[in-house]
């Protein structure tokens, strides 16, 4: 069973964005898994779903409620049912417990299959924004892809401590930058401009097992790629850079109608209609009628029109769906970060990689959310929900571990075949001089890994010296306690 869950997390990750509809689809047979999963022994799953499938149950059943008030709940349904769908998935991914390689192989082909797509639509189709099947247009295909790569980024940790690190590290590097690259690709600003800040959550994530000098090797690499990114022509930032800053100064000029503009007259269009209802709000009928009467009454830009959502998840939320399915969003945006706060400071790499993209998941979600509603698009709410559930059903499904109290600044990762350590002290029992020293300098400093395995491997000459040492202390006093047995027993002849 756990192999063929398995085949599911990695056809989540590797196709969801290459095949129409495919988060949808790759939900339902994982949540299918149930049927499988049913009379089969495993661990006790209780505790480890209650918390999310509630959030996410309460999420989607608020969203149904405040749409029956507006006679609405069937295409709400539409929207919300993978939020649903949460508590069965959860449960089979805890009961299968799936090899996290899975996910980590799933998301490198999901990521390098859509830069590589990407590619093809420039290059062959001359596409000026890159995008993927319907309904994945630009802003969505574009922000999604990135957050693919960002995972591959955040799963590099995990590489290293595997057998082959060279291979994993190496597919899930190439991850990161292809995800990167289709989000150039396809013009999707919102995206640039949450970038910082989601970079910045890898830093806190990683930053404590590098050397200083590795510091400065990664900060300068991501300033060249940026550089880069920018200069380049046909990457099309500059174009998008230069667009963006010309329709800002022709709407501090007096223009409405400019499309980037256009979203503060969304904006201030819907905290209008939020004023009238702020509860219950309006339903989707209710928001497109209102939003009319104010442009026929001349209080918004008649360019609104061409707009069919608020382009922000909370207040297009909070405007269709009122003050609770607003703080049902905000629940689900909450509810990983809270889950997963300990997690970055792991000392388990695959724990401390998992819990780094269980944080970029709402942050990255709420901050595309800052100028695009990706909430009223199933796909949305689908790609939202099935990530959630396979990073935490996986997060879950890895052994707790005493060693997960938060490290000291400069803990260097563990190395292939090394358990983390259960504390910050240095071994004293059994270990070298040199050892200790190397293992408090790594806890402080950051030592390289070669270090840490130079140290490793004189450890394991030091003991096997000194268990030769003692056969040979326990063979030579054997021999001197024969050697006076025989001497009493001449002087008593």
């Amino acid at each position: 069973m756990s192999i063929l869950v398995g085949w599911g997390v990695l056809a989540s990750g590797g196709f969801a964005l290459l095949l129409p509809g495919g988060f949808q689809v790759f939900l339902w047979v994982l949540g299918a898994g149930v049927i499988g999963c049913l009379g089969r022994p495993g661990p006790d799953v209780i505790p480890a779903v209650l918390l999310p499938s509630l959030v996410m149950s309460l999420f989607g059943g608020t969203w149904l409620a405040v749409a029956a008030w507006h006679a609405e709940p069937l295409a709400t349904w539409g929207l919300v049912w993978p939020a649903l769908l949460a508590a069965p998935v959860l449960w089979v991914l805890h009961r299968a417990r799936p090899d996290p390689a899975w996910f980590w192989a799933g998301l490198t082909l999901g990521a390098s299959g859509t830069g590589g797509w990407s590619l093809l639509q420039v290059v062959v189709q001359d596409a000026g924004r890159v995008a993927g099947h319907d309904p994945l247009h630009a802003i969505l295909f574009g922000n999604l892809a990135l957050m693919q790569g960002l995972f591959c980024l955040a799963g590099i940790a995990w590489g290293w401590r595997q057998p082959r690190r060279v291979v994993w590290c190496g597919v899930l590097a190439m991850g990161a930058l292809l995800g990167c690259l289709t989000s150039l690709l396809s013009g999707t600003r919102g995206g640039w401009v949450v970038l910082p800040g989601l970079l910045a959550i890898c830093w806190m994530a990683y930053a404590g097992w590098l050397t200083p000098r590795r510091r400065v090797q990664v900060v300068a690499a991501a300033v060249l790629l940026i550089v880069a990114a920018v200069a380049i022509p046909q990457t099309g930032v500059q174009s998008r850079l230069v667009l963006g800053m010309e329709h800002a100064d022709r709407y501090l000029s007096g223009e409405r109608s400019v499309a980037t503009s256009a979203r503060l007259e969304l904006w201030r269009g819907a905290l209008m209609l939020i004023g009238d209802r702020p509860l219950l709000g309006w339903g989707d009928a209710g928001y497109s009628q209102g939003m009319a009467e104010l442009a026929e009454a001349d209080k918004l830009d008649s360019a609104t029109g061409h707009y069919w959502h608020a382009h922000s998840d909370l207040l297009d939320a909070w405007v269709r769906r009122g003050t609770l399915g607003m703080l049902a969003l905000l629940a689900i945006y909450l509810l990983p970060i809270y889950l997963f706060r300990t997690g970055l400071r792991a000392r388990d790499p695959g724990k401390r990689a998992l819990a780094t993209c269980g944080i970029l998941l709402p942050v990255g979600f709420a901050g595309f959310g800052l100028s695009y509603t990706f909430m009223v698009y199933p796909v949305g709410v689908a790609a939202y929900t099935g990530w959630f559930c396979l990073i935490w059903g996986l997060y879950r499904a890895l052994p707790d571990n005493p060693g997960d109290s938060p490290p000291t600044h400069g803990d260097s990762p563990p190395t292939r075949g090394q358990s983390p350590s259960p504390g910050d002290s240095p071994p004293t029992t059994g270990d070298s001089p040199l050892v200790e020293l190397m293992a408090i300098a790594g806890r402080r400093g950051g030592l390289p890994v070669r270090q840490i395995l130079l140290a490793q491997g004189e450890q394991d000459a030091f003991l096997e010296k000194r268990q030769r040492r003692g056969v040979d202390i326990a063979l030579g006093g054997e021999q001197r306690k024969r050697s006076s047995v025989t001497d009493l027993a001449h002087q008593g002849q």
